[in-house]
């Protein structure tokens, strides 16, 4: 979605347009504590504790041109800066992809001020890890058979079979039990949800809406909008997931391509028609779970319904590339972005959907083929931005907010279709690499591939710790424990930034305590 670090899909420099000028795209909020970092392309401001640079600058899309807002103040302290809501800037015809800048004031390695960026954006208890003890017992020779996950649960080969089981880490890595688990995510839930109009991302609109609000930017986005409904589907909160679906549904939706608009005022208005993938990829597996817990409602509320009308439309309409089977930035842009491949997402479409399943069954194929192409091999960082060939695309080539997402992908797949051995490797690295990291204050959040830390804040990113814990899936206890313990450790998110960090840390703790379910 194009909510965390300041968006790069298409930069002044790009071939796409001769000039950068704007028509009405650009929104002025709280560019963050410093303005907003540096990146290719990026437009020039002067602070007054220094230069800043605007990661993503110019976001300038095929039809037309939204440019990303330099920050005001080039200090750590900073202030308010300028953001590009995408307003009517176009991408291959649809709205633009303005980037956000958020979580300013982030130090450089080079320690001068970079304004650095964030958005804001079954249980198996007494199991075993892959070579680790638990309560349960220890696995034999530290390794996993190829359909055994942790060496605790042997999944079925045919990957539309019910699940054998799922893994609750809390309770295999640090002995807590069910009612400590539910207490901690309830607590997050009321107030994430419920709490005061300071705490909460979930705000009721009208009788029978509501939207889920990045707070830092005032605004409303599929990605967050989509995250809400996966979160309360697995909760059981009916009541609030169909409030999320029709308020997405009744003010994002777009007829003509099937897809949402990204971009939404808290009022409702659409501010860029674009689609952002990851959004529609959130969407329609919430849906189908929804179908599969609840049953079918009528109109919008039949939910297998709408998840099959958006299958096809994910199919036909290029939100997939049609020849790599790979999902796109956005519709046109020719690259992806790492961290919208979900090839769990797409066994279970392939599972659901007959009509499009040789579609998806090839997605599945090309994005598992794609993740060792991408991330480094030995850090396991990936990139925000790639090539369909997997290759770093020079737009967005670095580990930056986006990219957090791409270890809990992988580990998803993992703990639940345990199909791709070369995930064990990609664990095992990204687990040692980060290791190094964890403890480090200021906190590193964004990297390059090698591992070169680009941005640190003295405030940690609990969207990025939050992630961190799915590693746990794929490497030994002894490995993985630190991880989840610092998720289960971390403080609901909260403050201005609290939107992308509630998010992931409310995603994570559904997967680590074997509550993420695909019935």
């Amino acid at each position: 979605m194009r909510s965390h670090t300041q968006r790069l899909p298409f930069l002044c420099a790009a071939m796409f347009l001769s000039g950068c000028s704007a028509s009405s795209g650009t929104e002025t909020g709280d560019g963050g504590r410093g303005g907003v970092a540096n990146a290719s392309g990026g437009m020039q401001s002067s602070g007054a504790g220094g230069t800043s640079f605007a990661q993503g600058g110019s976001s300038v899309a095929k039809g037309g041109s939204t440019p990303g807002g330099a920050g005001s103040g080039g200090s750590p302290a900073g202030g308010s800066g300028t953001k590009s809501g995408g307003g009517s800037g176009n991408q291959a015809g649809q709205g633009g992809q303005g980037g956000s800048a958020n979580r300013g004031g982030g130090t450089s390695a080079g320690g001068g001020p970079t304004g650095g960026a964030m958005a804001a954006g079954g249980r198996s208890a007494g199991g075993t890890t892959a070579g680790g003890t638990t309560a349960g017992g220890t696995t034999a020779g530290g390794s996993a058979g190829a359909n055994t996950v942790g060496g605790a649960i042997t999944q079925p080969s045919d990957p539309c079979a019910p699940r054998a089981g799922y893994r609750n880490l809390f309770a295999e890595l640090l002995s807590k039990s069910e009612a400590e688990i539910d207490a901690k995510f309830d607590a997050a839930f009321q107030q994430l949800f419920k709490g005061s109009s300071s705490e909460k991302v979930y705000y009721e609109s009208g009788s029978d809406e509501a939207y889920i609000l990045d707070v830092n930017n005032n605004d409303v986005r599929t990605e967050g909008m989509s995250y809400g409904m996966m979160i309360t589907v697995h909760m059981d909160k009916k009541a609030e997931f169909n409030r999320l679906w029709k308020w997405a549904r009744t003010h994002m939706y777009q007829a003509g391509s099937g897809y949402f608009g990204w971009q939404a005022s808290s009022s409702g208005q659409l501010r860029s028609t674009g689609s952002a993938p990851d959004g529609e990829e959130y969407f329609v597996t919430a849906l189908i779970l929804a179908s599969k817990r609840w049953g079918d409602g009528s109109g919008i509320f039949a939910y297998s319904t709408e998840a099959k009308n958006l299958l096809t439309a994910l199919a036909t309409k290029g939100d997939f590339d049609a020849g790599s089977h790979l999902v796109t930035f956005g519709v046109g842009t020719g690259y992806s972005d790492p961290s919208y491949v979900l090839p769990a997402f797409y066994e279970m479409w392939a599972c659901f959907d007959s009509k499009n399943a040789a579609f998806f069954k090839s997605a599945v194929t090309a994005g598992r083929q794609f993740f060792p192409k991408n991330v480094n091999s030995t850090t396991s960082l990936c990139s925000y931005l790639a090539n369909f060939n997997g290759s770093p695309h020079s737009n967005g080539p670095d580990f930056n907010s986006d990219s957090w997402r791409c270890v809990g992908n992988i580990m998803m797949d993992h703990h639940l279709f345990h199909a791709d051995p070369w995930q064990a490797t990609f664990a095992k690295n990204y687990a040692a690499f980060f290791k190094t990291q964890l403890a480090l204050r200021p906190m590193p959040d964004e990297y390059r591939l090698n591992g070169g830390v680009k941005v640190t804040h003295d405030d940690p990113a609990k969207g990025l710790i939050a992630q961190h814990a799915l590693v746990a899936f794929g490497v030994p206890a002894s490995e993985g424990t630190l991880f989840v313990q610092a998720l289960w450790d971390l403080p609901i998110p909260s403050g201005n930034y609290r939107y992308y960090d509630a998010m992931l840390y409310m995603l994570s703790f559904l997967h680590v305590s074997g509550r993420f379910r695909i019935y």
